[in-house]
């Protein structure tokens, strides 16, 4: 199938069953989400009803029916955290290889920074070159990396986070859209035909423009005593699957 034949839309409560058909394979017979046991339908669905509140969750549509989707959630649940997001591929097991991912991928960078969205993060099972090497096509590069932090199938697993800038770091940044406004501006969007949106193949300087001037605006030393130290959260979703 040609990659022109994918329709690519945003998904809606009721496609749960065929999405966690698709999910199925990966909590059962691999390592690339650390979720051990398959939800429900039900649970599916509540997923995908409260990722829609905040941010695009896309599917590939073809005559064969949904064959992959991408969304994007909050990367953490604060206030200032909210320029950034946390990005989730999945494809169907028989349709890997096809290119559906990078169909996936570039609709959903269109639809993030759009909605104003600036940093992009990925979680990757380590080692895992094919995920890796699909994130590098799309600018992402290595920030972290956690070690053996989870076991699964009888394996302790690392994992990898990797970071992309679709978007200029402002002093004053556009407070990001809500679905309803990103809906509404994108109505009658197609992927195939849409101008690609500034940065979607990867913004990423060495030197960020305020970085050079952060020590003026914010010193270590004035805040230290005041500032706690981060708390470690729980996840909802494991490693980004290798693809694609």
């Amino acid at each position: 199938m040609r990659t022109q034949d994918i329709t690519i839309r945003l998904a809606v409560p009721d496609d749960a069953e065929a999405l966690l058909n698709i999910y199925r394979y990966y909590v059962e017979k691999t390592v690339v989400t650390f979720e051990c046991t398959v939800p429900s339908v039900e649970e599916f669905r509540e997923r995908i009803t409260r990722i829609l509140r905040r941010h695009p969750y896309l599917v590939a549509d073809t005559e064969c029916g949904i064959v992959g989707y991408a969304y994007a959630s909050d990367f953490k649940d604060k206030d200032a955290y909210v320029w950034a997001a946390e990005t989730t591929i999945y494809i169907d097991k028989d349709w890997l290889g096809c290119g559906v991912g990078t169909v996936l991928y570039s609709a959903l960078e269109q639809w993030l920074t759009a909605q104003n969205i600036i940093m992009l993060y990925a979680c990757i099972t380590f080692p895992n070159p094919r995920s890796i090497q699909f994130h590098k096509t799309f600018r992402y590069r290595e920030t972290a990396k956690f070690r053996k932090c989870a076991y699964k199938k009888k394996r302790w697993l690392s994992i990898i986070w990797m970071q992309k800038e679709i978007g200029r770091r402002r002093r004053k940044p556009d407070p990001p859209l809500s679905m309803n406004e990103l809906k509404t501006l994108m109505q009658g969007w197609n992927p195939s035909t849409s101008k690609p949106i500034p940065y979607t193949v990867g913004y990423m300087p060495d030197v960020f423009e305020d970085d050079t001037k952060e020590a003026e605006i914010h010193s270590p030393e004035a805040d230290a005593p005041e500032t706690p130290s981060a708390g470690s959260e729980a996840r909802e979703t494991g490693p980004t699957p290798a693809e694609i």
